[in-house]
């Protein structure tokens, strides 16, 4: 299905989402890992923690202080508590946070 279009892009990431889950999502396990959350400032998740584009431009080492950032998405996206986020539970906060607007 087209994610445009009806239900389906209930149901699927954005372009800008899916960008922003697979550039945090360093070994491709389909979950940002704790071990990836200091990477999601880097892929575009802004202060506000709404989802966006990936940047064209970033660091291959995010600064420490983005790993704070990133426990604080965790804490926010993270709906069963399983300590990653999965790409229904980040495609969640990105329509919650859309909504928000």
């Amino acid at each position: 299905m087209n994610e445009t279009t009806g239900d389906a892009g209930a149901r699927t990431l954005s372009a800008g989402a899916k960008g922003q889950f697979e550039c945090a999502d360093r070994n491709a396990n389909e979950y940002i890992d704790q071990t990836e959350l200091v990477y999601l400032k880097q892929c575009g998740i802004g202060e506000n923690l709404e989802c966006g584009e990936v940047p064209e431009t970033g660091n291959d080492r995010p600064p420490s202080s983005d790993l704070n950032f990133g426990l604080r998405v965790l804490q926010v996206t993270d709906a069963d508590n399983d300590d990653r986020i999965s790409k229904l539970e980040f495609r969640a906060h990105c329509n919650s946070a859309r909504g928000a607007e």
